[in-house]
């Protein structure tokens, strides 16, 4: 799961699809990851309303070798998928919308919003992992 900052979106995501899946090896990076930070604050509060837990999280940087361990790569934005294949050619063909199969449409950043945007965005991710779902099983 990659977003931008890997403390919002892609940690939340990682850990709801490893909880939906936890057969498989569920990761997060961020394009501009703020490395090494935990969690944000609001979006670990939103996430322990669900059950999920991200007081483990810790931020890092999108990486060649990141990519190669992994069979899929999904995003938040178009302008991240862009941005993988540019830096990442490699990877072209693994690296997929979270929300493909619900419109294929950006997932909003809710860094530093309210705890309401959080949740509304969380909805929209947890409907993106319930799409991939039996897809990936």
């Amino acid at each position: 799961m990659v977003c931008t900052g890997n403390i919002c979106r892609s940690p939340y995501a990682a850990a709801r699809f490893q909880q939906q899946l936890p057969n498989l090896s569920v990761s997060s990076a961020g394009t501009h990851a703020l490395v090494e930070q935990a969690a944000d604050a609001t979006a670990d509060v939103t996430a322990s309303a669900r059950g999920v837990n991200l007081s483990l999280h810790v931020a890092q940087q999108l990486s060649t070798k990141i990519l190669a361990s992994h069979d899929i790569c999904l995003v938040m934005e178009r302008q991240q998928l862009k941005k993988i294949h540019r830096r990442h050619p490699e990877a072209i063909g693994k690296v997929f919308m979270l929300s493909r199969w619900i419109g294929n449409r950006d997932i909003a950043d809710p860094y530093q919003r309210s705890a309401d945007y959080f949740d509304a965005v969380f909805n929209v991710i947890d409907d993106a992992i319930e799409s991939w779902e039996s897809r990936i099983k």
